[in-house]
């Protein structure tokens, strides 16, 4: 069970220090995966909308009893999890995630974090190779506040690409030398 993330920046902030990076946000809709399903406590808010496009709103918080495992900060002593609790918008037709937002359960003393609003945005991919559609994120905006210090970063997701191993299988008697 594996996602990886690769990207480069198209320009360089000089106000964002290049030790606070946000990654694995390809990876927050797997919150309804059932590997991790199960760590949080969900419940459908109703039936609502996004972008005129009817949709679920299904709000999740990790579970006290669970660990957080979704998202973690990493730090020279290690890492932090990070409980979340936040609310997905899922298209009412297909059941596919179109928004998510999140939020801290409560701020994190170890690393004087305040405040996270995470929100990301799906859309359908098409990779021709492969002749397969996959939802992921088209864009996503991360608010921290640190004591005293706030971050905001916006990221726009593009040239997909998508990892593959094609396998053929052949039965018979091996070639004699």
């Amino acid at each position: 069970f594996s996602v990886e993330e690769n990207r480069q920046l198209v320009k360089q902030v000089s106000e964002v220090p290049r030790k606070t990076f946000s990654r694995g946000l390809v990876a927050l809709a797997l919150v309804f995966h059932p590997y991790y399903s199960g760590d949080f406590e969900m419940h459908c808010e109703g039936l609502t909308e996004w972008k005129g496009q009817p949709a679920w709103s299904v709000f999740f918080q990790q579970r006290s009893d669970r660990p957080s495992r979704m998202r973690t900060y990493a730090t020279k002593n290690g890492q932090i999890p990070v409980p979340l609790k936040g609310r997905a918008w899922i298209a009412a037709g297909s059941y596919q995630v179109l928004r998510m937002e999140t939020e801290l359960v409560a701020p994190i003393e170890s690393l004087r974090l305040d405040a996270e609003h995470l929100a990301v945005e799906y859309k359908s991919v098409e990779f021709k190779s492969r002749n397969t559609r996959v939802w992921l994120p088209s864009n996503a905006q991360y608010y921290a506040q640190f004591k005293r210090r706030r971050l905001f970063h916006e990221h726009r997701f593009r040239d997909y690409m998508i990892f593959a191993v094609d396998l053929a299988h052949t039965e018979g008697d091996p070639k004699q030398p």
